[in-house]
């Protein structure tokens, strides 16, 4: 049985779409079938492109001194 590599949690968006191409111009996506979109669309020719993902930052851990270790 596969495991699924990709969270399913992930908003579907035209921005991770495998057809749609950031413009530099505006904050649109050219879609090879709809045209210019908006980052947020999707249609049904919709396929997931992971490397296209960038994933949120992670928060760095918190810096500790010698004397938070003491007794």
């Amino acid at each position: 049985m596969k495991k699924a590599i990709i969270n399913k949690d992930i908003p579907k968006s035209c921005d991770h779409c495998r057809f749609g191409k950031k413009s530099s111009a505006f904050n649109l996506i050219i879609c090879k079938f709809k045209g210019p979109v908006s980052e947020e669309n999707f249609c049904s020719k919709y396929k997931y492109d992971p490397l296209k993902r960038i994933p949120k930052t992670t928060n760095s851990l918190p810096t500790f001194k010698a004397e938070d270790f003491t007794l």
